[in-house]
């Protein structure tokens, strides 16, 4: 940085994080997924920088926080005694709050493009903290997003994989916080034959039945992130965003016959519009329409295969 006055330079500094502190502030404006994405990033700054690394989280994911990254100091506050502080919620290319426009970068490197480092911070190790919640297999399940329009639109189509992991002998918990839902003529509600764990439970409860499930079936969510983090298989139902937007899972399930990936197209605005290219037409948000069932069920049974996964039905 370099101020000059009538041609004359009055100030010169060279960014030099090295032994200083820094705040990195994970706004409460951020998404839960969003937060959770760019967590990793805090441990990897300071070891990468040789600085002291506080950062400034929403309180419901403190806890969780400190389990991953017990070393990584946080405060309560954000103040304006350190070297530099990074504002990590994910702007749509406002710069210069951001380098590059989300919608170009996958969502778990954008930390890294505001901090300057190209790596992909390794995942930490979630240690439980609760016993089983009970003792037969089971899976979680979240059919709820930050708006339905988020949501798998098929007719009946999680009551149809609910049906077929119950056959399998596995219980089934739909693990959201709301158990209805409904936005802009949209609703999505707990599947009838699926265990109502619904509730606004501790982050921490939810990563521990995370943590001891055999896998999870969800959406581009903060709880498919949640399961990311404690390294439960992920099946992802999503068409609304590229299929290296979110985390790397071999069992993310779209339809890519039809329209697609539109958050991920700066030419419209996904987050302001229903369905931004077919709105108000009989092709409106096809992309979360027209994921069958079958494809979802497919993607589960490559996932017990891959995984070596025993059916309950089977033991």
């Amino acid at each position: 940085m370099e101020i000059f006055s009538d041609c004359a330079k009055i100030f010169g500094h060279e960014f030099n994080p090295a032994g200083q502190k820094i705040l990195l502030v994970y706004d409460k404006r951020g998404g839960f997924g969003d937060t959770l994405a760019n967590l990793p990033y805090a441990a990897a700054f300071a070891k990468n920088f040789s600085c002291r690394v506080k950062i400034f989280l929403p309180e419901y994911l403190r806890d969780f926080a400190a389990n991953l990254y017990p070393a990584t100091e946080q405060t309560d506050s954000v103040t304006l005694d350190s070297y530099a502080t990074f504002f990590l919620s994910m702007y749509g290319g406002i710069f210069p709050f951001c380098s590059v426009d989300f919608r170009h970068e996958q969502l778990e490197r954008m930390a890294g493009k505001v901090l300057g480092m190209e790596i992909l911070p390794p995942k930490a190790t979630f240690a439980p903290t609760e016993p089983r919640i009970c003792s037969e297999p089971y899976v979680c399940i979240g059919v709820q997003a930050s708006k339905p329009t988020k949501g798998w639109l098929w007719p009946r189509g999680w009551e149809i994989v609910v049906g077929y992991l119950k056959s399998l002998g596995y219980r089934v918990f739909c693990i959201d916080r709301e158990n209805f839902q409904c936005v802009d003529n949209y609703a999505a509600k707990i599947p009838p034959n699926a265990e109502d764990f619904t509730g606004d439970f501790p982050i921490m409860h939810r990563a521990n039945m995370l943590h001891r499930a055999e896998f999870f079936v969800g959406l581009s969510s903060g709880l498919a992130w949640l399961a990311n983090a404690v390294n439960c298989p992920v099946v992802m139902i999503c068409g609304f965003s590229r299929d290296w937007f979110e985390f790397y899972t071999p069992y993310r399930v779209s339809n890519r016959l039809t329209c697609n990936g539109c958050l991920n197209d700066v030419r419209v605005n996904f987050l302001q519009d229903v369905c931004p290219r077919h709105k108000g037409t009989p092709r409106e948000l096809e992309c979360q329409k027209k994921i069958s069932p079958r494809q979802v069920i497919d993607a589960i049974e490559r996932l017990i295969l891959d995984r070596n996964l025993t059916p309950p039905i089977l033991r």
